[in-house]
């Protein structure tokens, strides 16, 4: 299920602007995309990183590690199979469906499963 797919990492920003200012040209070296009000970079090495908004930032608080998968669904079934529990959001921006699935800007190649914790 994800011996094919293309890990790519995520983090907030309080200030999208500031962060594509910084990515884009003060750090620079990376390409700078913006959709849906987020960024992604792009550097050497053909991975991806998306910053997405969020308010409240605080740097490093928790981290994350994105899988892309052609069809979200069976992946999502698959993890739970193995006992992993995914968190359910009811409302704002992050809000899940019942399998959990959130939308994303970035559709391809797959769809953002959110954060999960252990059952086990």
């Amino acid at each position: 299920m994800f011996a094919d797919s293309q890990a790519f990492s995520d983090f907030s920003s309080n200030d999208r602007r500031a962060a594509k200012e910084f990515y884009g040209k003060t750090r620079g070296g990376l390409e700078v995309t913006e959709e849906n009000g987020m960024l992604t970079l792009k550097p050497e090495g053909g991975q991806t990183v998306l910053i997405y908004p969020k308010d409240d930032h605080q740097a490093a608080t928790y981290t994350t590690l994105n899988f892309p998968v052609k069809e979200i669904e069976a992946a999502v079934d698959g993890l739970t199979q193995r006992g992993i529990a995914l968190k359910h959001y009811g409302e704002g921006r992050a809000r899940t469906s019942a399998q959990s699935c959130a939308p994303m800007a970035r559709r391809s190649p797959g769809s953002r499963i959110p954060p999960a914790t252990s059952s086990r």
